[in-house]
């Protein structure tokens, strides 16, 4: 007569739980360095939405107000002493008020006076501007301003991205 041995054990075998944890840390490392790249992708895909945005907005704003300058009131100089030279443009709009437009350490402003006032009332207009400049890319015609901003956003272990809009003319049309 033949007999069976059954073997009804109900425990799990060293092998088995040692084969299990390899694979967990394998899925572990895995999803942990998807996460971190996911992460990177979105902070960078954010700061590069954010400094486009903000670009947009100055150089519509100064485009559209810069028209309606007064070419023979533009001066070009500097906020004050401590900022770097041709960072800030003043004028008379054909409304009579006068504008300017100027960047303080890293953010973007406006500024407007009444007529007869001596009252400039401030808007700050974006943050993480990193550079500005006005020039006059002709020397022979004062109604062209050339205008170039770099914005800069930190975005993850030290890095930034940063978008350079270089050059883009104005016509002053009065």
């Amino acid at each position: 007569m033949i007999t069976m041995n059954k073997n009804n054990s109900r425990g799990v075998t060293l092998v088995e739980l040692l084969i299990s944890v390899a694979i967990l840390g394998i899925l572990s490392s895995v999803i942990g360095t998807f996460m971190i790249n996911g992460l990177k992708f979105s902070r960078l895909a954010t700061a590069k939405g954010e400094i486009q945005r903000d670009a947009r907005v100055c150089i519509d704003l100064m485009n559209r107000t810069l028209r309606q300058g007064q070419a023979d009131t533009v001066t070009i100089t500097r906020y004050n002493s401590s900022h770097p030279p041709c960072s800030m443009v003043e004028f008379t709009h054909i409304n009579g008020k006068a504008y300017r437009f100027y960047q303080i350490n890293d953010k973007f402003f406006m500024a407007r006076k009444d007529e007869g006032s001596s009252v400039w009332h401030e808007n700050k207009v974006a943050d993480n501007l990193r550079n500005l400049i006005f020039t006059y890319p002709r020397l022979d015609d004062n109604s062209i301003l050339s205008v170039s901003l770099c914005f800069e956003k930190a975005t993850y272990e030290g890095a930034a991205k940063t978008l350079q809009l270089s050059v883009e003319k104005v016509r002053i049309m009065n």
